[in-house]
């Protein structure tokens, strides 16, 4: 085989494995791997063992290159800058507010904070309706609120 046919085979079938990156179906890594495989029997057929070889070893570098890329598209990477919990930046602005129990805190319940309606919990107590409530706590949409004396 000549040196042209085995340099396109080659070619094709190392684009091929690498389309198979983005499209993955195996059908055209299969191809691929055939065309790379048939390109260096044809070079150790029509070139010499010498030529196969390199070509052969360049192959492997080539496919050592191609699952590094495959590797690196399929593995999940940290966040560039590791950001502070909201809840660790600054405290929230309802802590320390109090209000009033609407409903029976048991230990969750309803209780009015700032003139709104807002879903509480303690941390046990049981509260009853009418009772002034202080937020201690605020976790995402978790409200901890504390009987006040």
């Amino acid at each position: 085989m000549s040196a042209p046919w085995v340099l396109t085979l080659w070619l094709a079938g190392v684009a091929c494995l690498a389309v198979e990156l983005f499209v993955p179906g195996m059908i055209v890594g299969v191809i691929g791997f055939a065309l790379v495989v048939a390109s260096v029997v044809g070079a150790w057929v029509g070139m010499g063992p010498a030529v196969g070889g390199g070509l052969a070893l360049g192959s492997l570098a080539t496919g050592a290159v191609l699952l590094k890329l495959a590797a690196a598209r399929m593995t999940l990477r940290a966040p560039a800058r590791a950001e502070a919990a909201p809840e660790q930046a600054e405290a929230h602005p309802l802590v320390g507010r109090t209000g009033e129990a609407v409903t029976d805190l048991r230990p969750s319940g309803f209780a009015t904070l700032d003139g709104r309606r807002t879903d509480v919990v303690t941390r046990g107590e049981h509260v009853a309706a009418g009772a002034r409530v202080e937020v201690v706590e605020v976790e995402g949409t978790r409200v901890v609120v504390r009987p006040l004396p």
